[in-house]
């Protein structure tokens, strides 16, 4: 009977033993959990500012019309087909009113390429772009509309 008790009690203690090793190793090198220096707080921080800034400036079609700012700008654009003029004028654009990028390259923002622009959109589902668009957006509303390239690479100056 002793015996029996002795082998239970090291059989539980070897099965935890186990557990414990698996979660360590787990949590420090695929997680990350357990010896990163970041502070809970700075990860916090780091995921926020992510969430809240999109992709380096990118969003989708879909979210044109769904920005935090009152004012901002959108440039809709192929960057595969862009000019290099274009897209250093992107690429350094500084003004404080935030640029927002829309690839029409990517599969998700397909539907808003057409033939004809639409300069006076109401809402997202309305925007169609046949190149290049530069769309100011105000209080949800278009204020401004510019499909020429040179007057785009201007406006972004």
């Amino acid at each position: 009977m002793k015996n029996e008790l002795k082998n239970a009690i090291l059989i539980s203690v070897t099965v935890i033993a186990i557990i414990v090793v698996v979660y360590l190793v787990t949590a420090v090198f695929l997680t990350g959990e357990i010896g990163n220096k970041k502070t809970n707080e700075e990860n916090n921080e780091k995921t926020t500012s992510q969430s809240e800034i999109s992709y380096d400036g990118k969003i989708i079609a879909g979210r044109i019309f769904n920005q935090k700012q009152d004012t901002y700008l959108v440039m809709v654009y192929s960057e595969e087909n862009a000019s290099e003029s274009l897209k250093n004028a992107i690429s350094s654009y500084s003004k404080d009113v935030k640029l927002y990028k829309v690839n029409t390259d990517e599969a998700i923002n397909k539907s808003i390429v057409s033939e004809t622009d639409n300069p006076t959109p109401m809402n997202n589902a309305e925007v169609r772009v046949s190149k290049n668009a530069l769309i100011t957006i105000t209080s949800k509303k278009v204020t401004s509309y510019i499909n020429n390239e040179d007057e785009i690479i201007n406006a972004l100056k």
